[in-house]
């Protein structure tokens, strides 16, 4: 339960409580699921070494192990290509994941983390494409993180496509679903940030036209 948390905390932004529990899960004796969902934001957070060491030795002494190896090592994988600035390399590692990413042990991570790549990529329509395949499939894990931050990151791929409609209702599902959220989750500040510059860029063009 800890090492799902620290995805929760790491997708909203929410950096101290990430590292506490991702710590508190490697400080214990916790099974491989729990080691390598726990690396996951380590990697994010740029402890890639430490990652990969994780991923190293789980693979190393799991050769034959499906979920260890076609799952959940990929993702942590794929976690350090992006902190890398590596997004075809993400991309190409996901590829193993393909197969099983809708499952509820990836909990919808896989698509979240291409469509992440595909925007580091600069491939917007791509990453639109993969944030609306993760929302289509919210029934592979009702309770994923990611699913709520699709909203988020399909906002930022329709703006940066030009598509500010289609922007600007993805902003508003996050904002409607997160209406009684906590005011000081990062995630919901930048949604509501971007939502606005948006919004006034839009109307600033409508009243010069």
């Amino acid at each position: 339960h800890l090492a799902w948390a620290s995805w929760m905390e790491i997708v909203f932004g929410n950096i101290g409580p990430t590292l506490q529990l991702a710590r508190r899960v490697l400080s214990r004796k916790a099974s491989y699921d729990a080691r390598l969902r726990a690396a996951l934001p380590l990697s994010i957070l740029g402890f890639i070494d430490e990652a990969e060491a994780i991923v190293v030795e789980l693979v190393s002494t799991n050769p034959q192990h499906t979920i260890i190896n076609s799952i959940l090592a990929p993702i942590v994988r794929a976690g350090i290509a992006l902190a890398s600035e590596q997004p075809e390399t993400a991309i190409e590692i996901l590829n193993v994941v393909a197969p099983y990413e809708l499952g509820f042990i990836a909990a919808l991570a896989p698509l979240y983390l291409r469509a992440q790549a595909y925007l580091m990529q600069g491939s917007v329509s791509q990453a639109a494409t993969e944030f609306e395949r993760l929302l289509d499939h919210r029934g592979s894990d009702p309770f994923s993180a990611f699913y709520p931050a699709a909203l988020v990151g399909a906002g930022r791929a329709h703006a940066m496509s030009g598509n500010v409609a289609a922007s600007l209702q993805a902003y508003a599902r996050f904002m409607d679903g997160w209406n009684a959220a906590d005011s000081d989750i990062p995630l919901l500040n930048q949604a509501h940030e971007e939502y606005k510059k948006l919004l006034s860029a839009r109307t600033g063009r409508s009243q010069a036209g």
